[in-house]
C-alpha cells in the first residue's frame, strides 16, 4: 500500500544520498580542511546526512504543487541552495560593514533571528 510505497521511496533517497555524503567526506580529507576532520568529522557528517534524512520528507511534502515530481525537485533544490546561500552571504557582509554602517546592527540581528527558524540552509551554512 501507500506505506510501504513512501517507505521505499524514502529509503532509496536516503541511499541515492549517501553517495554524494561519501564523496563530501573524502574530499574533507583529502584537502585537509582542519574544521571538517579530526574529531569534527563524525559529527559533520552526521549533521550533513541529518539534514538530508529532513530534508527528502520536506521535498516530498512539497512536490503535490507541482504537476511532475522532477519539476519539484529541481526547483526545491534550486531553491534551497539560494536561500541558504543568500542568507548567509548577506549576514556575512552585514557583519563586515557593520562597523562602518551601524544602521545595519539592527537589520542584521533580525536576519541572525529570524533566517534559522524560516530557512533551514541558513543553520547549515
Amino acid at each position: 500500500g501507500p506505506v510501504m510505497y513512501w517507505m521505499n521511496s524514502y529509503l532509496w533517497d536516503i541511499i541515492n544520498f549517501l553517495i554524494p555524503l561519501a564523496v563530501c567526506a573524502l574530499i574533507f580529507v583529502v584537502f585537509g580542511v582542519d574544521s571538517f576532520n579530526g574529531d569534527n568529522l563524525p559529527a559533520v557528517l552526521a549533521l550533513i546526512f541529518c539534514y538530508g534524512a529532513c530534508m527528502t520528507p520536506f521535498t516530498y511534502c512539497l512536490e503535490p504543487f507541482f504537476t511532475v515530481a522532477s519539476t519539484a525537485y529541481v526547483t526545491l533544490i534550486v531553491t534551497n541552495i539560494f536561500t541558504g546561500t543568500l542568507s548567509v552571504l548577506a549576514t556575512v557582509i552585514m557583519d563586515a560593514y557593520e562597523s562602518e554602517m551601524p544602521d545595519l546592527k539592527p537589520i542584521n540581528d533580525f536576519v541572525k533571528a529570524v533566517c534559522p527558524w524560516i530557512l533551514t540552509n541558513y543553520c547549515l551554512g
